[in-house]
């Protein structure tokens, strides 16, 4: 339960020439972790004539791929060998005609965005009865152009700042503006430019026409109509492309990326003129199956040992599935190295009772829940972790809601009209008991922390595991002598345990030991954080259901729904504040005491194929 997934590190030896077949074995099981051969040299590199050739052709596919039109998910297809896949691509050379046909409709695009601003233009000019000659003319210059509605007035302030000697007409545009049209004598054109500017207005460049506009007009409309169905034509070329190769290009690119993960494994293979070598780590547990796998698909040609490491094994945390959303959390501090016990349930157990401590609310619990369950319905990764851990932590905080009589911040009795129960400590009347309650939930996570120390290092290093126990045997008898003012006849065995204890500890750690004591009493006195957060949170429900009390009257339909919304605004604060201070206390109190990390996450070598798949031979 608190073990991590024993690991074993395994040679394999074969002939050179089934590197290939055995690297896509292990490729496709995805079982094994591949490292560095420990009989490999630094200074060996593997040559490897097919590296280059690859990514060429990866990268060209994915530009084929890119360019072609998505089709539905091809027939799988069988995996090839490196040789046998890069002849398969050569054939494809499509790459050529589609950089062909993408630039011509670039082009084609170009051409009809200035198509159609031509045209636009041309039918103002029609509009407002513009000639040919009125447009060659040098004694007036033409402005046309779009300006809003509502700048109109300013535009005409704008012009008669310059001077009065201009003409202009305007008519309503399809997109609600106003489209316009200004002559003004050619030696002010400079001035009404830089006026025309200033509002805002929109100007369409006024070509010098080969024609009269309503003849020029027709002439584009049939080039614009030309050239979208050229488009068309490009893009049903491309459309057949894409139906004829889209699956070969599909399923050949993903055998490419699967050979270039394998091409660069080969970095940790050893080399020899005839024969490879390769290492790595599995489950324990993949052992048998893992050899049997491989001379099977090998008819029994390849040599499988288990090895002696000279490196740390990766960590396989392995936790019931209900309690895998925790390691996520674990994780973030440091991942359990193999030779310390896994911390996740430990960590589950602890955070979810910090936390209904300090909520503590069962209208809270209830919220809490549910605002989890939408989360979880909706998100992925890290946050569908956290929102399962907040909906399983729902279920103390509405334990401990009952223990300490808190429904919404009320008692049973307002809801009842009478008292079913008397709370088991009242959070705002009875401070002395919560705290210490509090505290001794911080004694006894201390307790567990070395008690999980001990059980790390018994095997490792005996001096520093009985030292931990020592630190135990110094909390308690601490807390014996802080009760013997009740209890008289623990003074004198309590204060021999503390002081026996503090002696070891010395003689263990050194004098860091004996500084290190202040420090295990301020951890106790740090879980008096959970009655601080949690009056914080009963203070504000208190404030809520003072100024909006709730009655039944009409004045009920106004006031329940901001009440709802206040509480579900405390309880969204309570969830990340005791979140955040759970998580605070097992990091910074409970984890100190044991927890060493330095682990590293297994990280099998697996292709996850959707499009191929593996024959063996």
């Amino acid at each position: 339960m608190f073990e991590t997934v024993p690991m074993q590190k395994i040679r394999v030896v074969g002939l050179r020439n089934r590197l290939e077949p055995v690297l896509k074995i292990l490729q496709d099981e995805g079982i094994i972790e591949l490292r560095r051969c420990s009989k490999k040299r630094e200074t060996e590199e593997i040559t490897d004539l097919v590296t280059e050739e690859l990514g060429t052709e990866i990268v060209r596919l994915r530009g084929i791929k890119a360019a072609l039109v998505e089709q539905d998910p091809p027939e799988p297809m069988a995996d090839l060998f490196v040789d046998e896949l890069l002849s398969s691509t050569k054939k494809i050379k499509l790459d050529a005609d589609l950089e062909g046909l993408e630039r011509r409709r670039e082009d084609i695009f170009n051409d009809l965005t200035r198509l159609k601003n031509l045209k636009n233009t041309l039918q103002l000019l029609i509009k407002f009865k513009i000639t040919s000659e009125m447009l060659t003319s040098v004694r007036f210059t033409l402005f046309l152009g779009t300006i809003e509605k509502g700048k109109m007035d300013a535009l005409r302030r704008s012009l008669d700042s310059v001077s009065t000697r201009y003409s202009w007409d305007n008519s309503a545009s399809p997109d609600g503006q106003r489209n316009c049209i200004i002559a003004c004598d050619s030696s002010l054109s400079d001035k009404f430019e830089i006026e025309l500017g200033k509002v805002g207005m929109k100007r369409y460049m006024i070509h010098n026409l080969s024609s009269g506009p309503k003849i020029q007009l027709s002439e584009t409309e049939k080039e614009m109509e030309r050239l979208i169905a050229e488009e068309k034509k490009i893009g049903q070329m491309m459309t057949d492309d894409s139906v004829t190769y889209w699956g070969d290009v599909v399923c050949l690119n993903e055998m490419l990326e699967s050979a270039s993960e394998r091409n660069e494994e080969k970095s940790k293979v050893l080399l020899r003129e005839n024969i490879f070598v390769l290492e790595g780590w599995i489950k324990k547990g993949d052992t048998q199956s893992f050899k049997d796998i491989i001379e099977k698909a090998t008819q029994s040609k390849i040599m499988i040992n288990e090895i002696e490491p000279d490196d740390e094994p990766p960590s396989v945390l392995s936790n019931p599935a209900y309690i895998k959303p925790f390691e996520s959390m674990v994780e973030f501090l440091a991942i359990p190295n193999s030779k310390e016990k896994d911390p996740t349930i430990m960590f589950s157990i602890s955070f979810m009772i910090l936390y209904g401590m300090m909520l503590g609310d069962v209208g809270y619990g209830i919220m809490s829940f549910g605002l989890a369950f939408i989360i979880f319905k909706n998100a992925e990764g890290i946050l569908k972790d956290l929102s399962q851990v907040w909906m399983y932590a729902s279920v103390p905080t509405m334990f401990f809601g009952v223990l300490f009589d808190e429904y919404f911040g009320y008692s049973n009795s307002f809801f009842l009209g009478h008292h079913l129960y008397h709370p088991w400590i009242h959070r705002m009347d009875d401070v002395g008991e919560l705290l210490v309650l509090v505290l001794s939930v911080g004694v006894i996570h201390l307790l567990l922390g070395f008690a999980m120390g001990y059980l790390n290092l018994r095997h490792r290093n005996r001096k520093h595991a009985i030292a931990k126990l020592l630190w135990m045997t110094m909390i308690i008898s601490g807390v014996a002598i802080a009760i013997s003012s009740d209890i008289p006849v623990l003074f004198l065995p309590a204060a021999l345990g503390c002081v026996v204890s503090i002696i070891g500890i010395i003689y263990i750690e050194g004098i860091m030991g004996l500084f290190e004591i202040p420090g295990v009493i301020g951890n106790i006195m740090s879980y008096a954080r959970i009655m601080a957060v949690g009056m914080a949170s009963v203070v504000i429900a208190f404030i809520i259901n003072d100024t909006f009390p709730l009655k039944a009257d009409a004045s009920a339909l106004i006031v329940v729904p901001i009440v709802i919304a206040l509480h579900l605004a405390n309880t969204v604060l309570g969830i990340f504040e005791s979140s955040i201070q759970s998580a605070r206390l097992n990091y910074a109190e409970f984890f100190t005491k044991f927890f060493e990390g330095g682990g590293r996450s297994f990280q099998p070598f697996r292709f996850n194929r959707l499009f191929t798949y593996e024959i063996r031979r």
